[in-house]
């Protein structure tokens, strides 16, 4: 496992930190934001599955619309505000659509090993 295949702690709290300014419903318990970025959050390399975050909506109770849909609209609000927030080495969500349906973090990669494989 390389360093850029997942969060360290600081990061993780960075961005937990970076949501819950946001937007207070990221940081208040018993809402599927908090849910979801607290998942999201303690997520390691191998990721988690697209259903599993499907599934904390389609169980919270007072969630509204398709839950596909809004899965998908809270990894775009992470990855709008975090990389308005931290600018383009911000770490981002990624889910792989056509094979395992896994969302993970994808992390910048060190300006050293880009350069090498340009």
């Amino acid at each position: 496992m390389s360093n850029n295949d997942s969060l360290n702690t600081k990061q993780r709290q960075y961005i937990y930190d970076t949501l819950v300014n946001h937007k207070d419903s990221y940081g208040a318990v018993g809402t599927v934001a908090n849910a979801m970025l607290s998942m999201l959050c303690a997520t390691g390399p191998d990721g988690i599955h697209i259903k599993s975050l499907e599934g904390m909506h389609i169980a919270a109770p007072r969630t509204k619309g398709n839950s596909f849909h809004r899965t998908l609209a809270y990894i775009r609000t992470i990855n709008k505000v975090l990389q308005e927030t931290i600018g383009p080495r911000a770490p981002q969500l990624s889910m792989d659509v056509v094979g395992n349906q896994r969302v993970r973090w994808v992390l910048a990669e060190d300006e050293e090993t880009t350069e090498t494989e340009t």
